[in-house]
Protein backbone atom coordinates (compact mmCIF):
# COMPACT_ATOMS: atom_id res chain seq x y z
CA UNK A 1 0.00 0.00 0.00
CA UNK A 2 1.01 3.38 -1.05
CA UNK A 3 1.87 5.64 1.67
CA UNK A 4 2.85 9.54 1.41
CA UNK A 5 5.08 11.58 2.79
CA UNK A 6 2.17 13.39 5.78
CA UNK A 7 1.00 9.68 6.16
CA UNK A 8 5.16 8.56 7.26
CA UNK A 9 5.32 11.72 8.93
CA UNK A 10 2.12 11.25 11.09
CA UNK A 11 3.11 7.35 11.61
CA UNK A 12 6.25 8.63 12.87
CA UNK A 13 5.09 11.32 15.12
CA UNK A 14 2.46 9.02 16.59
CA UNK A 15 5.28 5.95 17.37
CA UNK A 16 7.87 8.27 18.39
CA UNK A 17 6.49 11.56 19.72
CA UNK A 18 7.24 15.11 18.23
CA UNK A 19 11.09 15.62 18.02
CA UNK A 20 12.66 17.90 19.80
CA UNK A 21 16.01 19.58 18.35
CA UNK A 22 15.69 23.26 19.63
CA UNK A 23 18.29 22.81 21.42
CA UNK A 24 21.34 22.73 18.12
CA UNK A 25 23.23 25.92 18.76
CA UNK A 26 24.48 26.96 15.33
CA UNK A 27 28.02 25.80 15.36
CA UNK A 28 27.45 22.58 17.47
CA UNK A 29 25.27 21.54 14.63
CA UNK A 30 28.12 22.69 12.29
CA UNK A 31 30.33 20.04 14.10
CA UNK A 32 27.76 17.41 14.49
CA UNK A 33 27.11 17.94 10.38
CA UNK A 34 31.14 16.96 9.67
CA UNK A 35 31.16 13.65 12.23
CA UNK A 36 27.80 11.80 11.38
CA UNK A 37 29.80 11.66 7.86
CA UNK A 38 30.51 7.88 7.35
CA UNK A 39 29.49 7.22 11.05
CA UNK A 40 26.61 6.68 13.43
CA UNK A 41 24.57 8.95 14.82
CA UNK A 42 24.96 7.71 18.67
CA UNK A 43 28.53 7.89 17.89
CA UNK A 44 28.24 11.90 17.09
CA UNK A 45 25.81 11.94 19.89
CA UNK A 46 28.74 10.47 22.90
CA UNK A 47 31.79 12.37 21.13
CA UNK A 48 29.35 15.20 21.24
CA UNK A 49 28.85 14.38 25.00
CA UNK A 50 32.33 14.24 25.97
CA UNK A 51 33.82 17.63 24.04
CA UNK A 52 30.85 19.67 23.23
CA UNK A 53 31.67 21.89 25.93
CA UNK A 54 35.17 22.84 23.69
CA UNK A 55 34.03 22.78 20.61
CA UNK A 56 33.10 25.84 19.46
CA UNK A 57 35.48 28.30 17.12
CA UNK A 58 37.32 29.69 19.57
CA UNK A 59 38.10 26.37 21.56
CA UNK A 60 38.81 24.46 18.58
CA UNK A 61 41.05 27.03 16.99
CA UNK A 62 43.10 27.21 20.54
CA UNK A 63 43.17 23.16 21.14
CA UNK A 64 44.85 23.12 17.34
CA UNK A 65 44.27 20.21 14.87
CA UNK A 66 46.29 17.45 16.78
CA UNK A 67 44.12 17.62 19.81
CA UNK A 68 40.72 17.66 17.63
CA UNK A 69 41.72 14.90 15.52
CA UNK A 70 41.77 12.71 18.84
CA UNK A 71 38.61 13.90 20.33
CA UNK A 72 36.88 13.04 17.22
CA UNK A 73 38.79 9.87 16.38
CA UNK A 74 35.66 7.43 17.25
CA UNK A 75 34.03 8.78 14.66
CA UNK A 76 35.96 8.21 11.88
CA UNK A 77 37.98 10.22 9.01
CA UNK A 78 39.32 11.70 11.56
CA UNK A 79 41.94 13.79 9.42
CA UNK A 80 39.91 15.19 6.79
CA UNK A 81 37.02 15.88 9.33
CA UNK A 82 39.32 17.59 11.51
CA UNK A 83 40.14 19.75 8.46
CA UNK A 84 36.91 21.08 7.70
CA UNK A 85 35.68 21.69 11.46
CA UNK A 86 39.11 23.78 11.73
CA UNK A 87 38.14 25.59 8.39
CA UNK A 88 34.38 25.68 9.77
CA UNK A 89 35.41 27.48 12.74
CA UNK A 90 37.29 29.92 11.13
CA UNK A 91 34.31 30.54 8.55
CA UNK A 92 31.82 31.06 10.81
CA UNK A 93 32.73 34.09 12.96
CA UNK A 94 32.06 36.13 10.28
CA UNK A 95 28.47 34.05 9.24
CA UNK A 96 26.80 33.80 12.28
CA UNK A 97 24.35 36.17 12.20
CA UNK A 98 23.33 36.12 7.85
CA UNK A 99 20.01 37.23 7.74
CA UNK A 100 20.94 39.00 4.59
CA UNK A 101 22.88 35.87 3.16
CA UNK A 102 20.31 33.99 0.70
CA UNK A 103 20.12 30.06 1.31
CA UNK A 104 21.98 29.28 -1.88
CA UNK A 105 24.88 32.29 -1.33
CA UNK A 106 25.33 30.15 1.81
CA UNK A 107 25.93 26.76 0.52
CA UNK A 108 28.08 28.05 -1.92
CA UNK A 109 30.36 29.23 0.58
CA UNK A 110 30.07 26.09 2.77
CA UNK A 111 30.36 23.63 -0.30
CA UNK A 112 33.71 25.85 -1.05
CA UNK A 113 34.82 24.14 2.36
CA UNK A 114 36.84 20.96 1.60
CA UNK A 115 35.23 18.02 3.28
CA UNK A 116 31.91 19.53 2.99
CA UNK A 117 29.58 18.51 0.13
CA UNK A 118 25.68 18.34 -0.56
CA UNK A 119 24.39 16.40 2.49
CA UNK A 120 26.76 18.14 4.91
CA UNK A 121 25.79 21.66 3.51
CA UNK A 122 21.83 20.60 3.66
CA UNK A 123 22.08 19.82 7.93
CA UNK A 124 24.03 22.54 8.21
CA UNK A 125 21.48 25.15 6.39
CA UNK A 126 18.60 23.80 8.19
CA UNK A 127 19.93 23.51 11.35
CA UNK A 128 22.35 26.28 12.09
CA UNK A 129 20.51 28.70 9.73
CA UNK A 130 17.21 27.47 10.80
CA UNK A 131 16.52 27.48 6.57
CA UNK A 132 14.03 25.32 4.97
CA UNK A 133 16.07 22.78 3.08
CA UNK A 134 14.96 18.52 3.93
CA UNK A 135 17.83 16.64 4.52
CA UNK A 136 18.47 13.43 2.55
CA UNK A 137 20.73 11.22 4.42
CA UNK A 138 21.75 7.41 4.29
CA UNK A 139 19.04 6.48 7.09
CA UNK A 140 16.25 8.36 4.61
CA UNK A 141 17.82 6.48 1.77
CA UNK A 142 17.54 3.01 3.25
CA UNK A 143 13.90 3.04 4.89
CA UNK A 144 13.07 4.80 1.23
CA UNK A 145 14.22 2.03 -0.58
CA UNK A 146 12.35 -0.44 1.77
CA UNK A 147 9.51 1.08 1.88
CA UNK A 148 9.27 0.92 -2.16
CA UNK A 149 9.56 4.77 -2.52
CA UNK A 150 11.10 5.36 -6.07
CA UNK A 151 13.94 7.86 -6.48
CA UNK A 152 17.16 7.55 -8.47
CA UNK A 153 18.70 10.71 -7.00
CA UNK A 154 18.32 12.46 -3.18
CA UNK A 155 16.53 15.22 -5.03
CA UNK A 156 13.62 13.42 -6.34
CA UNK A 157 13.23 11.66 -2.65
CA UNK A 158 13.29 15.39 -1.13
CA UNK A 159 10.71 16.24 -3.87
CA UNK A 160 8.66 13.68 -2.42
CA UNK A 161 8.84 14.08 1.06
CA UNK A 162 8.13 17.82 1.36
CA UNK A 163 5.14 17.16 -0.94
CA UNK A 164 2.12 17.86 0.76
CA UNK A 165 3.93 19.59 3.64
CA UNK A 166 4.37 22.88 4.88
CA UNK A 167 7.70 24.29 3.74
CA UNK A 168 9.07 25.05 7.17
CA UNK A 169 12.37 24.89 8.74
CA UNK A 170 11.09 23.33 12.12
CA UNK A 171 9.09 20.64 10.66
CA UNK A 172 11.71 19.43 8.42
CA UNK A 173 13.65 19.35 11.04
CA UNK A 174 11.32 17.38 13.39
CA UNK A 175 10.92 15.15 10.46
CA UNK A 176 14.40 14.35 9.91
CA UNK A 177 15.32 13.71 13.40
CA UNK A 178 11.66 11.38 13.40
CA UNK A 179 13.49 9.83 10.48
CA UNK A 180 16.61 9.03 12.36
CA UNK A 181 14.61 8.13 15.37
CA UNK A 182 13.28 5.06 13.13
CA UNK A 183 15.89 4.42 11.38
CA UNK A 184 18.21 3.86 14.64
CA UNK A 185 15.31 2.24 16.15
CA UNK A 186 14.09 -0.21 13.56
CA UNK A 187 15.15 0.28 10.27
CA UNK A 188 19.14 -0.46 10.92
CA UNK A 189 21.11 -2.84 9.08
CA UNK A 190 19.43 -5.79 10.57
CA UNK A 191 15.40 -4.37 10.70
CA UNK A 192 13.23 -5.29 13.23
CA UNK A 193 10.49 -5.24 11.12
CA UNK A 194 7.94 -7.57 13.67
CA UNK A 195 5.69 -4.67 15.34
CA UNK A 196 7.10 -2.19 12.75
CA UNK A 197 4.64 0.97 12.53
CA UNK A 198 5.01 0.68 8.68
CA UNK A 199 4.59 -3.21 8.33
CA UNK A 200 1.34 -2.64 6.66
CA UNK A 201 2.97 -0.27 3.90
CA UNK A 202 6.81 -1.78 3.70
CA UNK A 203 7.73 -3.41 0.49
CA UNK A 204 10.97 -4.75 2.17
CA UNK A 205 11.73 -8.49 1.38
CA UNK A 206 12.48 -9.65 5.07
CA UNK A 207 14.20 -12.68 3.47
CA UNK A 208 16.77 -10.89 1.01
CA UNK A 209 20.13 -9.06 1.59
CA UNK A 210 19.06 -5.66 3.41
CA UNK A 211 22.46 -4.51 1.83
CA UNK A 212 20.62 -4.93 -1.75
CA UNK A 213 18.44 -1.71 -1.01
CA UNK A 214 19.73 1.59 -0.36
CA UNK A 215 23.30 1.30 -2.40
CA UNK A 216 24.44 4.59 -0.72
CA UNK A 217 24.42 4.07 2.69
CA UNK A 218 27.22 4.72 5.10
CA UNK A 219 29.06 1.38 6.31
CA UNK A 220 29.16 2.21 9.59
CA UNK A 221 25.39 2.83 10.15
CA UNK A 222 24.10 0.70 12.59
Amino acid sequence: MKISSKGILETLSSSYGISEWVSFTPFTAMVQAVLVQQSSWNTVVSVMGESGSVLTPAGIQEMGEDELRARIRRCGLEKGKAAAIMALAAWYPAHSHPSEESSLSLKKQLLSIKGIGEETADFILLYAYSRPRFIIDAYTRRFSGRLGIPFCSDDELRAYYTCGIAEDSVLYGSYHLLLLEHGIRRCGRKPLCSGCPFSASCAFDRSSDAERIGMHEGDNLP
